[in-house]
């Protein structure tokens, strides 16, 4: 079962594969067409990955991906090959704002995580369970579907700015 599908300006979609092939993601060109797996070995070995949940591209076009099970965030350069990984929540959605802040949902412990290259630098607690996670970059509003039972819903987030001294 797939769990994630994102469409890129430069022309290809990138798809997790989530619960069924927990251990790569595809890339699909502009007219569909297969272009090559990434990850492919299950595992939690550099580059392995084990329920890839989400994926998006930061600001630098690197490739990140919810690596959910390893509870990290996996790096890859657009050629597919691995460049790091974070340690992170990653059981959920992920997305990576023009500011260089990457947003990923934890549905376990109801709360977004924020991190700035590679660290965790601020968590924001919501009710639910956060599963789908979207932003809009223009206005860092955060976007959340929530797999509560009987309560599934959407949730609008926006973030607090810190207080100046």
């Amino acid at each position: 079962m797939k769990t994630f599908v994102i469409v890129l300006l430069v022309a290809c979609a990138l798809v997790a594969s989530g619960y069924a092939q927990s251990s790569l993601f595809d890339r699909y060109d502009v007219n569909g067409q297969f272009v090559r797996i990434i990850g492919g070995v299950k595992g939690s070995g550099p580059g392995e990955l084990d329920l890839p949940h989400a994926v998006d591209i930061d600001a630098g076009a690197r490739i990140l991906v919810a690596d959910s099970a390893n509870k990290r965030i996996s790096v890859f350069g657009q050629d597919g090959k691995f460049v790091e990984s974070w340690p992170a929540p990653g059981q959920g959605g992920l997305a990576a704002g023009s500011d260089g802040i990457v947003y990923v949902s934890d549905v376990n412990a109801g709360a977004v995580v924020l991190l700035k290259d590679g660290k965790i630098v601020d968590a924001i607690h919501v009710q639910g369970r956060p599963h789908g996670l979207s932003l809009d970059v223009a206005t860092n509003e955060i976007y959340l579907a929530s797999t509560e039972p009987m309560k599934p819903n959407v949730i609008k987030v926006v973030r607090k700015k810190a207080a100046s001294n």
